[in-house]
C-alpha cells in the first residue's frame, strides 16, 4: 500500500535529521515502495494509513498500566479486536485476494523483539 510507504516518508521527514534521528532523513534514506503484488488484485481497496498514539495520562478513570509497553500492548490489541468486531478486510498476500481479518494472527513489534499471538 503506497499510502503507507508515503506517510512513513512523511513523518520521518518531519521527526529526523542529524540532531535528533542522527541521519539526515533524505530522499535516498526514503522507504521504497515495493509490494507490487497488492496493487495487481483490482479488489484491494486504498484504506489511510492510521496511527495509534499511546497517552498513559488521556484519561484518569482507567486503570493505570503498569508500564508504557503494557499500555501501548493492550491500545494495538483493542484496536486490532474492533477490527475484528467490524469485520474490516485485510489483503492475504498468500491467496492474494481481500479477506475478513480474524484471531489468530501473529506480529513481532520490533523495537521491544516481542511477538503477540492472538
Amino acid at each position: 500500500m503506497q499510502n503507507v510507504t508515503g506517510f512513513t516518508n512523511v513523518l520521518f521527514e518531519q521527526l529526523m535529521d542529524r540532531q535528533v534521528g542522527e541521519i539526515d532523513y533524505d530522499k535516498d534514506a526514503h522507504l521504497k515502495y515495493a509490494a507490487t503484488y497488492y496493487d495487481e488484485n483490482p479488489d484491494n481497496q486504498v484504506t489511510p494509513a492510521e496511527v495509534l498514539l499511546y497517552d498513559a495520562n488521556a484519561n484518569p478513570k482507567l486503570p493505570q498500566e503498569d508500564d508504557k509497553l503494557t499500555g501501548e500492548l493492550r491500545m494495538v490489541a483493542m484496536r486490532i479486536k474492533q477490527m475484528v468486531t467490524n469485520k474490516e478486510l485485510i489483503y492475504d498476500k498468500k491467496t492474494q485476494q481481500m479477506r475478513q481479518l480474524s484471531m489468530g494472527i501473529s506480529f513481532s513489534l520490533r523495537e521491544q523483539r516481542t511477538l503477540i499471538i492472538l
